[in-house]
């Protein structure tokens, strides 16, 4: 993970290396570099001590589909192989019952075509 670091010259001493909000991490050194390295160490430290760095993802609400996830009117098909994968091709197209529920189907479409406010 990449974060944004501020380095600034310190009158006399060198250089100031720091890492905002919500790190608060800061170190110094002679150098940019060498401040870098210092501050690069005490991140490490950090993450040593059980820190954990993680990042989510925020969508931004002025997109219709971002509204509708954000309010829960979207459901998310389950994540790896769908459950009803396994039930593919395994109809006889000419089963009688399978014709029989193909025709109510495209007779249910043509209803709803004619009338979409039924």
């Amino acid at each position: 993970m990449n974060i944004p670091v501020f380095i600034q010259p310190i009158t006399g001493k060198g250089f100031l290396a720091s890492a905002g909000s919500p790190f608060n991490w800061s170190a110094e050194g002679a150098t940019e570099v060498e401040a870098l390295k210092n501050l690069h160490t005490v991140a490490m430290k950090c993450v040593a001590d059980g820190c954990k760095i993680a990042s989510i993802s925020v969508p931004e609400l002025n997109e219709p589909l971002a509204q509708a996830k954000a309010n829960g009117s979207v459901i998310e098909p389950p994540q790896g192989e769908h459950p009803l994968k396994k039930w593919i091709g395994t109809w006889d197209l000419n089963d009688p019952l399978i014709q029989e529920w193909q025709k109510a189907v495209e007779e249910y479409r043509r209803e709803i075509d004619a009338d979409p406010l039924r």
